[in-house]
């Protein structure tokens, strides 16, 4: 109740994607597992194994995302939750690899690109 009270309440301050996939990691990812439990009662040994069905899925980076979405939602939700207990779990998920990012690094073919 209280993700969804939030999800409304920002909803308009976000493009249509965010507001879409921000949801959609609350419906798919959190409220199977969790969404039948009172904020107050959630404690951080409830949503570990939540983030690492969705890290065993091969979706690591979603992991933090739907981190960082329950700690948004629980700072929220300050007057009932106790506090915040997404700082908690940092660094119990598989850190995101990042990829080469390739980029023009010469003059002549940053000139065609420019003018491409």
């Amino acid at each position: 109740m209280i993700a969804r009270e939030w999800h409304e309440k920002n909803k308009d301050q976000w493009s249509q994607s965010h507001e879409t996939r921000a949801i959609s990691l609350l419906t798919r990812d959190l409220f199977p597992w969790l969404g039948s439990k009172p904020i107050t009662d959630i404690e951080a040994h409830d949503l570990l194994p939540v983030l690492i069905r969705i890290e065993e899925r091969g979706a690591v980076e979603t992991s933090h995302r739907a981190l960082q979405l329950f700690g948004q939602v629980f700072r929220y939700a300050k007057s009932k939750a106790e506090r915040d207990l997404s700082p908690d779990l940092r660094g119990s998920l598989k850190p995101v690899k990042g990829g080469h990012f390739s980029a023009v690094t010469e003059p002549k073919q940053a000139a065609e690109l420019l003018r491409a």
